[in-house]
């Protein structure tokens, strides 16, 4: 099965054209919008008119009826945290709820918000459409970057915004909207990060950092690995360029004070769970397998583009045999994608996993190791995007319909992308708040 079974009370609903017409007329005219402009508005503009209408009925369906599978115990848990407001109570270290979640309650005061104009269940609707959208986004503006080091390329904005399609509108993500909680899918943070630390931003990173560890704590923990992995790259090369280690420090500092507190949680008996536990019952289920091809038992074939892997072979054969400049950085680079695939594989049978679980203080918390393949997916996206050539119209065209069709192909047609389902009762008037 690709999720948990449905509930009893689950009910699908007929989703009316009103929510169609919302989508369609607002995708068509934030993309006419995107056409009058430029820079980062009209890149902005533009992957906001990709979402709505690739997505579409979804927009015009936030306030009318619950994205995906409803209720599961992820959803109906995480809608019953936020009617108790846990989210008030991060600092009470005594909160069964607090400790069972951990720091990353960001996604909850995310819902707040959305809660002052329309019910908090629709909230979380609207937040799962922002991050679709801020992870196109994101994406895109990273995959433009990368192209930008290396010159000027005719094409290379479209092939940027278009590549950016498998990472940022992956299988997982619609996976997760169906069953699990929202903030799962904000992924965005880490090209967002990448952009920061490339650019030399150190104020950004810290913040992005910080936003990773409140948002979710696995995207933290990839950008920590990834972070670790730079300064490590610089520490053994000739020449040493310590300016782009600055970035990562900030970062640090950032996330420093949620690792703290997300230690206390995880200290004593109140502690959720035990080591052995998440190894067996959690770490051991949720990875990446070979045989079958899975990325968390969504099949490859369907969660990753031929088209990436195709380019970002031809990349990693370049950056094996190139003898020019940058070479011990791509190959650095890809080491770091053959490591995070390692961990992704899980602890079953593999001595690389185990040896994190062992040595790595807080490590038996991680009990998603799938989790990992987020980092080699958005490396091979962005290999992928650097190997193309120049492209001509035609090009562009070609491109263009080779990744939104084989994106309808391997994932809006796939059995996990969600349906609406009935709302839940709204709550009884109170506030929550301390």
């Amino acid at each position: 099965m690709y999720g948990p079974p449905p509930d009893a009370a689950q009910v699908l609903i007929d989703v009316p054209w009103s929510a169609w017409a919302i989508s369609v007329v607002a995708g068509v005219l934030c993309a006419v919008a995107a056409g009058r402009c430029r820079g980062q508005v009209r890149l902005a503009l533009g992957t906001l008119a990709g979402t709505t209408l690739l997505t579409a009925p979804m927009l015009g369906m936030i306030p009318v009826g619950v994205f995906g599978s409803y209720p599961t115990i992820d959803k109906a848990g995480s809608l019953h945290f936020f009617r108790e407001g846990v989210h008030w109570h991060l600092g009470n270290a005594a909160d069964p709820a607090v400790q069972l979640i951990g720091v990353h309650l960001g996604h909850l005061w995310i819902v707040e918000l959305f809660s002052r104009v329309m019910p908090d269940w629709a909230g979380f609707n609207a937040q799962s459409f922002l991050n679709l959208w801020l992870a196109w986004l994101c994406t895109s503006n990273w995959l433009q970057h990368r192209v930008q080091v290396h010159g000027p390329r005719r094409g290379a904005v479209a092939a940027s915004v278009l590549l950016a399609i498998p990472f940022a509108m992956n299988l997982h993500q619609f996976r997760d909207i169906n069953w699990y909680t929202v903030e799962k899918t904000s992924i965005f943070v880490l090209p967002l990060w990448l952009l920061c630390v490339d650019k030399r931003r150190s104020v950004a990173a810290a913040l992005t950092g910080a936003l990773a560890m409140f948002l979710n704590v696995y995207m933290g923990i990839l950008i920590a690995a990834m972070g670790a992995w730079m300064v490590l790259g610089v520490g053994l090369r000739r020449g040493r360029d310590w300016s782009s280690v600055r970035p990562v420090l900030a970062t640090a500092a950032g996330m420093l004070p949620f690792v703290v507190w997300q230690a206390v949680l995880m200290r004593g008996a109140h502690a959720p769970g035990s080591p052995d536990a998440f190894l067996h019952q959690r770490a051991a289920l949720d990875v990446v397998s070979i045989v079958p091809w899975q990325w968390n038992r969504l099949e490859g074939w369907r969660t990753m583009s031929f088209l990436v892997l195709g380019l970002a072979l031809s990349w990693s054969v370049t950056a094996v045999l190139w003898r020019g400049t940058g070479r011990g950085g791509s190959l650095w680079a890809l080491a770091g994608a053959v490591i995070a695939v390692g961990i992704a594989l899980g602890p079953t049978g593999n001595p690389l996993y185990m040896a994190f679980f062992d040595y790595v203080p807080g490590f038996w918390r991680v009990a998603k190791p799938e989790t990992f393949f987020f980092i080699p997916w958005l490396l091979s996206v962005t290999a992928a995007t650097e190997a193309i050539g120049p492209l001509s119209r035609r090009g562009v065209a070609l491109l263009a319909a080779v990744t939104v069709l084989g994106w309808l192909w391997g994932v809006r047609s796939h059995p996990v992308y969600p349906n609406f389902y009935a709302r839940p009762p709204l709550p009884e008037a109170h506030d929550s708040r301390p």
